[in-house]
Formats: structure tokens, sequence, C-alpha cells
């Protein structure tokens, strides 16, 4: 099952990339928002993990435009957030929401948690 990973830290992205793909999940990569929206529309995603702070569009417009909930789940995160950010991102419709810091291991059980064998998340 493929899952997009949205996240502008290169570094931080490939760290979690390689965690994913080490759990048995198939990882496409984006640093911004565009990005995240390019791939949604090329659709076959079981869900996404979205950084909320990204340059240009940010990770709430994405959401925005994607219409959670239509098409695949959406676990957001963010590293400067509020919990109004997480109220807000839970309201749009993100299955979860993860306040950086966290380890790989978090992001993975938190994954695996909320993904079905049908590739969609509950």
């Amino acid at each position: 099952m493929k899952i997009v990973l949205v996240e502008d830290d290169a570094d931080l992205r490939y760290l979690l990339k390689l965690s994913l793909e080490l759990s048995g999940y198939e990882v496409i990569e984006a640093a911004t928002g565009e990005e995240a929206l390019l791939f949604a529309a090329g659709g076959d995603i079981a869900g996404m993990i979205l950084d909320i702070r990204l340059p240009g569009i940010d990770g709430f417009e994405v959401i925005r435009r994607l219409g959670v909930g239509d098409r695949f789940p959406i676990l957001a995160m963010s590293a400067h957030a509020s919990q109004e950010d997480a109220d807000l991102a839970v309201q749009m419709g993100c299955s979860s929401y993860l306040m950086k810091p966290f380890t790989p291991k978090q992001l993975v059980s938190l994954v695996a948690e909320h993904v079905q064998p049908t590739g969609r998340w509950n």
C-alpha cells in the first residue's frame, strides 16, 4: 500500500521513509504541499502523512483542497503546532495528529494502529 509522506525537512523525511519502508509500507516522498497535491491526483494512495507547516501551500490548505476522507485518510504532524492546530486538523477530517518531536517507531505504530488490511485507515 502506498503512503505519501509530506515533509519539507529532507533528513527527517528520509528517516521516516526508511522506518515506514522497513515496516512494509511503500512510501512516496513529497517536500511541498504542491507535490502532495500532484501525488494525490495520481490516485492509488492508501493514506498521507502530512506536515502542517510547509513552504508555499501549507498542510491545512492541502487538507482543504483534498477533501479529507473522500479519497484517503491523512495523518497530520507538526513541530510548531498548538493544540488549536491539532484540533483544527482533526475537525477538518484528519485521522490523527502527531506533534513533533516523535520517534520513527511512534509514527510507524500510529500508522499501524490506523491502517486496515485493505489499505484504508481506521
